[in-house]
């Protein structure tokens, strides 16, 4: 790597242990994530029994609940906000983010209150700024796998513009 793509680097790290604390200290707080239904989401709830007077509910006319198919290659236990923070802050230009980003949070959650989760705006700001800081870790961890700078620079640069812009620092504290 070439020395001036070093402090970028440096920067990410330095962040994204702050994150990590931020985040691990978030998870243990009671009533820190969306209405007791996030605390609830572990990855041993895959399956559990429904009542027969919800047979039908949240599903199409027709639908009897059917079988749910799981992309289990990737799963991860965390917070909504951050799948919509890797997909939109660490993969969006500055004007596409603009663009997006706040209808998507709004829709998402909107969404959620239509099933019940009542996800407080501000908390769902927070966590997806803590998304975002986390989501360095992603072009870092592929410069240290040996990934072409072509491939994990523009991440990288596209993450601090969100971490900026979002105000992850604040969110850190640091």
């Amino acid at each position: 790597m070439r020395g001036s793509g070093r402090a970028p680097l440096e920067r990410a790290a330095r962040d994204l242990r702050a994150a990590l604390r931020v985040a691990a200290r978030g998870d243990r707080r009671a009533g820190d994530t969306a209405d007791g239904a996030a605390r609830d989401a572990h990855y041993w709830n895959f399956l559990f029994p429904r009542d027969e007077h919800d047979e039908h509910e949240g599903h199409d006319e027709g639908d009897a609940g059917g079988a749910l198919i799981i992309d289990w290659q990737l799963w991860r236990v965390g917070r909504g906000a951050f799948d919509l923070a890797y997909m939109i802050a660490l993969h969006g230009e500055a004007d596409h983010r603009a663009e997006v980003e706040g209808e998507a949070l709004m829709f998402y959650a909107a969404e959620l209150a239509k099933h019940g989760v009542h996800y407080r705006w501000p908390d769902l700001r927070r966590d997806y700024a803590l998304g975002a800081a986390l989501d360095l870790l992603y072009p870092v961890r592929l410069c240290a796998l040996g990934v072409p700078e072509a491939v994990w620079a523009p991440h990288l640069r596209r993450g601090f513009a969100a971490f900026d812009d979002l105000g992850c620092a604040s969110v850190l504290g640091i």
